[in-house]
């Protein structure tokens, strides 16, 4: 899949090859900001 290859690379080449940890918060951070427009898209569609 193109997205996980994607993924793949930014742990790589990223600032998750710092630390496991620093790289568990990018993706709680990704996560929520995704969370937070679908919900604000929600929120003006409906």
């Amino acid at each position: 899949m193109k997205g996980s290859h994607l993924t793949q690379r930014l742990i790589e080449e990223g600032p998750c090859r710092m630390t496991k940890e620093g790289c568990r918060a990018v993706f709680f951070c990704l996560s929520l900001s995704i969370y937070f427009s679908i919900d604000l898209i929600i929120y003006f569609y409906t």
